[in-house]
């Protein structure tokens, strides 16, 4: 049985795995972004896992931030998937190359919900004030002991 959000963690002979993290505006209205953002998250799960996908999303009313990582070419995929997407605009690529191992192993999609705690801090990020270490300690941080896989 895999939990909900899980994802393949890869083998020793799994090649360095790309990584990509970006940061941008969603233009969803308001009143039902939540719930949009909702149905990105179960699309994105199962898709991420058939992919050999693994990363975490967050989200504040406002702006997306998500680091993603996998195979190139899936990732290649997700990455055009991502930036033709209408529901947000202004992407801004904070981090992308190579890594000779994952950091989200075992999360399709790590997401906890709208944060509106972290907007000032992802506006930040999407105005290039801040980067990629920024954004990774968030995610590290963030995601609640509770909700990592076993």
């Amino acid at each position: 049985m895999t939990t909900p959000g899980a994802a393949p963690t890869g083998t020793a002979s799994e090649p360095q795995c790309r990584h990509w993290a970006y940061v941008s505006r969603c233009i969803l209205p308001v009143s039902w972004s939540a719930g949009a953002v909702d149905d990105i998250v179960r699309r994105a799960r199962l898709s991420n896992f058939h992919a050999g996908i693994s990363g975490a999303l967050l989200f504040t009313g406002e702006h997306f931030a998500q680091y993603i990582e996998g195979p190139a070419d899936a990732l290649q995929r997700l990455q055009d998937r991502i930036g033709a997407d209408r529901r947000h605009t202004d992407l801004s690529i904070v981090a992308e190359g190579t890594r000779p191992d994952r950091i989200f192993t075992g999360w399709s999609l790590a997401y906890d919900g709208t944060s509106t705690y972290l907007a000032a801090t992802i506006a930040r990020m999407w105005a290039r004030e801040s980067g990629a270490d920024d954004l990774m300690a968030i995610l590290h941080a963030f995601l609640p002991v509770r909700t990592r896989p076993a």
